[in-house]
């Protein structure tokens, strides 16, 4: 599986990376708009996909996305993905404005609506 991982910040180098890039079924590409950092952890971790604009990640061949950028940039970079029907994770908070979690939300479940509970219990 082909994950891109969005923001090489202290988060995601202290409790992401050192996981992700241990696992053999896992290929990763780094995103970062610091491209000393992307240049950095990229060499660090054998890493041969970078990016600096997460716009350009769908092109890559990509099958998800991790995002781990500063809270206030999750709903731009997670709408967009959301609405190319790639799985997205984002680190937490999702964001500071609840209406804004909301549509996340909403535009996920449109995406790929979850089973009710009586759907899921075999009701």
């Amino acid at each position: 599986m082909k994950i891109a991982v969005i923001g090489l910040g202290s988060i995601a180098q202290k409790a992401y990376l050192p996981v992700l890039t241990q696992r053999a079924d896992l290929e990763l590409v780094f995103c970062t708009r610091n491209t000393e950092v992307l240049h950095q952890l990229a060499r660090q971790y054998r890493i041969t996909e970078t990016c600096t604009h997460y716009q350009s990640l769908p092109a890559m061949g990509i099958d998800a996305v991790m995002i781990h950028s500063s809270t206030r940039s999750h709903f731009e970079i997670a709408q967009f993905f959301l609405n190319t029907g790639l799985p997205v994770f984002v680190d937490k908070p999702l964001f500071d404005h609840y209406s804004l979690c909301e549509t996340l939300y909403e535009l996920a479940d449109k995406q790929n609506p979850l089973p009710s509970l009586n759907e899921s219990n075999g009701r």
